[in-house]
């Protein structure tokens, strides 16, 4: 996470937060927390995985779950 990233008490944020946290690049006003996709992809690749299990497993299981999650919902920034 960037240094001065705080978050508010109404986040929603990916667990595990050791792994995650360091995926953290906003936190929104209304607390939406941001994360970057390509930090997120090294995070698991760094755990173990190939870089194609890591998007395969966070297309599969993070974003897809994003609409089901409560407001404010985090968001992921593909941004190269």
């Amino acid at each position: 996470m960037k240094k001065g990233i705080k978050f508010k008490k109404s986040s929603v944020v990916f667990e595990p937060r050791n792994v995650f946290d360091d995926c953290v690049c906003n936190v929104k006003k209304n607390g939406a927390v941001v994360y970057s996709y390509s930090d997120l992809v090294k995070a698991w690749i760094k755990s173990g995985m190939t870089e194609d299990e890591a998007i395969e497993w966070i297309d599969y299981n993070v974003v897809r779950a994003i609409p089901y999650m409560p407001h404010p919902q985090p968001q992921i920034n593909y941004t190269v």
